[in-house]
């Protein structure tokens, strides 16, 4: 993967309490560690030895990730949560994963708590299980990236342009793809981390992207359905 740069995802997260889960290396681990702590942090290692407020780092107990961790990790990220909590959860060396404790990972994946940012850490992808790695969105780059969808430098342009009152751009693009869970939470992710950057936020239109990840992260709406609920409103 390449280096870390997700920070209208991140700034989405604090702002609606929901992410989808992601996939990112430990260099964009590392900077994200960084921007909850003035203190330097060398490692993810050093950094779960720092008590740092709202970072929770997990490795795995000797060759491999067992499920009685993966267990353990998932219970305090959901007794955890609640809609004032933002806290970040770095599952390190994700490669590193038995069947069983990624088979033990999916609820949380597919059902992240209010307020959790979780992220699966890996210099591997290809290592990771298909069924874990079709339910993250991967940061790399200078794009978020996810199965079908891009949001690159150029999809941005078109969110701020929609933001800014020219709609057509983003109309388009979006009328061209097919984007499921995870590209759809990514999408409405960059749409609120963009709010406010280039445009004054429409508080009408910030509320319907909340909703929409809400919706996205807790039923059985489709992707397509609530996207057009929102642009074409």
């Amino acid at each position: 993967m390449q280096p870390f740069s997700a920070y209208p995802f991140i700034e989405a997260f604090e702002r609606v309490g929901r992410a989808v889960p992601v996939l990112l290396d430990e260099s964009g681990a590392l900077t994200l560690v960084r921007t909850r702590t003035d203190a330097y942090v060398p490692s993810l290692s050093e950094a779960r030895d720092m008590s740092i407020p709202d970072v929770f780092v997990f490795e795995p107990e000797g060759s491999s990730f067992r499920i009685a961790q993966t267990r353990d990790l998932s219970a305090r990220a959901f007794s955890l949560s609640g809609p004032d909590v933002r806290a970040y959860f770095f599952l390190c060396q994700a490669e590193l994963l038995t069947v069983d404790a990624s088979n033990s990972l999916l609820k949380i994946l597919e059902d992240t708590p209010v307020g959790i940012f979780f992220a699966l850490v890996t210099q591997y992808p290809d290592r990771i299980l298909p069924t874990i790695r079709s339910r993250c969105v991967t940061l790399s780059g200078s794009s978020l990236e996810g199965g079908g969808v891009s949001i690159d430098d150029e999809m941005i342009r078109r969110i701020d342009a929609y933001l800014a009152g020219t709609k057509s751009p983003l109309l388009l693009r979006l009328a061209q793809i097919s984007p499921e869970r995870p590209e759809a939470l990514a999408l409405l992710s960059a749409c609120v981390g963009r709010m406010g950057v280039t445009s004054r936020i429409d508080p009408v239109f910030a509320e319907c992207v909340a909703r929409g990840i809400e919706d996205l992260s807790g039923t059985t709406i489709s992707s397509r359905n609530i996207l057009d609920r929102i642009f074409l409103a």
